[in-house]
């Protein structure tokens, strides 16, 4: 594997570039079907950023490696820890280095490494002078009648000088995606320098943009996703990808609260906002609450979240509309149920996944019964199988001697209940009331079935002796 060819200097793009080695490109074609495993390959990438004469010249084999469990590159013949090289999906018997990943990768027909837009210019000079006052990073080619236009460590345009251009007739243009195109805006505009500059404005597919257009006429738009859509009910929207969605999801999850309180007093609409999409959308209260729940000072980030102003009853966007309240009560979470109550949630608001109940219903379907009994504690309303999950035999006698009594469907649907839940007492209760000892509940289980599987062998062995039977026991 012998060093790259020269380029031809006349090329301002390779003449700049000439002498210079290439920088690893990691991946390979779909067809080679690779896996790879092991740490990260910073030393091999660094000693070909660097560009130490041909690929040859490199020895990249790692010190310190147990000789046993080394292996070599199939390709370069340097040796590395055996688990560091990546495997052919069609020949397991063959190991690549990061290194040789790369320089196939370059070399395959076709390949595109980047593409970068050229700009038309009629004075080279100035146009490199008009974007360095822009904030961009610039560079003219030492040939002449070239230049390049950096920002933020990305190469992002070309400038070519033409003999005889007009930039009345010029229709070239070109799109700059950033993090915030309003804050873009005020730097360019702070900047004064000549040509026309488009202040931004929200599109209807879901970008806010703004432009610019030189003095050679070229039109640079420039856009980032639009902060603070608004859904049909007036609600505020951001995308998921969002960088500042992600960073104060990541900050509510991870307890930093000195850092979700920083990125609202940046963007405190993101305190209200509908995260995702108008399909499909939650709010930060509820990736406070998310399975499996029990995030670090989850009461300080609710607490700071509704003094912001984040709806506590906030409805989940998509195939369910639960609260906050339900997703801690899915996942058991005392501390944030607590917070989510002083803060004034809907405690039998509907909408649970399971049936479309309130967060107890979510509690007991799921059999995380410290919520559901802080629920029942805090003043929650108690259908039928919520008493007999949770034994509470005064309220279970109750509804069931009530003017109104329940269906047997409910009788039965509560007795699974009861022996999801291991409670005996109240198993007994509804068998004496007419409750179908054999019906088949959540997931196909019997209450026979889901007795045993939670490891209430005691009250398994009660039904048993009532004639109880498993699923797979009972005749079609």
């Amino acid at each position: 594997m012998g060093g790259a060819a020269a380029p031809d200097v006349a090329d301002p793009i390779a003449g700049r570039d000439a002498g210079r080695q290439p920088p690893v490109q990691v991946g390979l074609p779909a067809a080679l079907a690779l896996t790879r495993s092991g740490p990260p390959w910073d030393n091999a990438v660094a000693g070909l950023v660097e560009g130490q004469g041909s690929w040859e010249a490199l020895d990249m084999t790692e010190p310190g490696i147990d000789p046993a469990k080394r292996a070599e590159c199939w390709c370069c013949g340097n040796e590395y820890a055996t688990e560091d090289l990546v495997r052919l999906g069609c020949h397991e018997e063959i190991g690549l280095c990061e290194a040789c990943i790369g320089w196939l990768a370059d070399r395959r027909p076709g390949a595109v490494r980047r593409t970068i837009p050229i700009l038309a210019t009629g004075d080279v000079s100035r146009a490199v002078a008009h974007y360095a006052a822009l904030g961009f990073e610039t560079e003219h080619w030492e040939g002449g009648g070239y230049g390049f236009v950096m920002r933020d460590g990305v190469e992002l345009l070309h400038l070519g000088e033409r003999e005889g251009f007009d930039p009345a007739t010029n229709t070239v243009s070109c799109y700059l995606h950033v993090r915030d195109a309003d804050a873009l805006y005020a730097e360019w505009a702070a900047a004064g320098v000549d040509g026309e500059l488009v202040a931004p404005f929200d599109t209807d597919y879901g970008l806010r943009e703004g432009s610019h257009t030189d003095l050679d006429g070229n039109v640079v738009r420039f856009g980032s996703p639009i902060t603070n859509a608004r859904g049909e009910d007036g609600e505020v929207l951001v995308p998921a990808d969002d960088p500042l969605a992600m960073a104060a999801t990541t900050a509510t999850q991870s307890g930093d609260v000195d850092g979700l309180r920083q990125i609202l007093d940046d963007h405190p609409e993101l305190a209200i906002a509908q995260i995702g999409s108008p399909d499909q959308a939650r709010t930060l209260l509820h990736a406070a609450t998310d399975w499996p729940g029990h995030f670090p000072n989850v009461s300080q980030t609710i607490g700071l979240l509704v003094d912001r102003g984040a709806d506590v009853n906030a409805r989940f966007v998509g195939s369910h509309a639960e609260t906050p309240l339900h997703w801690a009560a899915s996942s058991d979470d005392v501390e944030a149920a607590t917070a989510l109550l002083d803060a004034g949630a809907d405690i039998d608001a509907p909408g649970a996944v399971l049936g479309g109940g309130p967060p107890l219903a979510d509690a007991v379907g799921f059999g995380q019964w410290q919520v559901a009994r802080l629920l029942v504690d805090r003043g929650a309303a108690t259908r039928l199988e919520d008493a007999a999950a949770l034994g509470l035999l005064d309220r279970l006698d109750g509804q069931l001697t009530a003017d109104e009594p329940p269906s047997s469907d409910e009788i039965t649907g509560a007795l699974w209940s009861a022996c999801h839940a291991g409670q005996r007492a109240a198993a007994e209760h509804l068998l004496a009331h007419g409750a179908d000892l054999n019906w088949l509940g959540w997931d196909g289980l019997t209450p026979l079935d889901v007795a045993a599987q939670e490891g209430h062998d005691e009250l398994a062995g009660f039904l048993e002796a009532r004639g109880a039977k498993r699923a797979g026991d009972l005749s079609g």
